[in-house]
């Protein structure tokens, strides 16, 4: 990762992994990012675009995620769910740096039944 170009969002350093501007080759369709965020730093969340769906995983650290309706800690292994629609949320870091992996995938999320396109 050291390797890729960073990019800044808020206070996060996200590298794109696989993708459009990713830094390695891929047989997937799929885009991955990773996210590091400083203790105490701030960063939005990048939903999905149409498309896709989200699986963002906590690999380190811990911290929160707040939207307009929820607040909720984030910790170890933690995962949320997204798709485009979903409201901004914000992922702050607490007394340690979090860092997490943003899957960006094929549309996986069901709602009413149906899956979400």
């Amino acid at each position: 990762l050291a390797n890729m170009a960073p990019r800044l969002v808020g206070d996060g350093v996200v590298r794109d992994i696989i993708g459009p501007n990713g830094a390695t080759d891929s047989h997937v369709d799929a885009r991955l990012t990773s996210t590091l965020v400083p203790a105490g730093g701030e960063t939005i969340l990048e939903r999905p675009q149409p498309g896709e769906d989200l699986f963002l995983y906590v690999v380190n650290g811990n911290g929160r995620c707040h939207t307009t309706t929820q607040d909720q800690a984030l910790g170890l292994y933690d995962v949320l769910l997204a798709t485009p629609d979903a409201e901004t949320a914000v992922l702050q870091a607490g007394d340690q740096p979090l860092n997490f992996l943003s899957f960006y995938l094929k549309p996986f999320i069901m709602a009413n039944g149906r899956q979400t396109t």
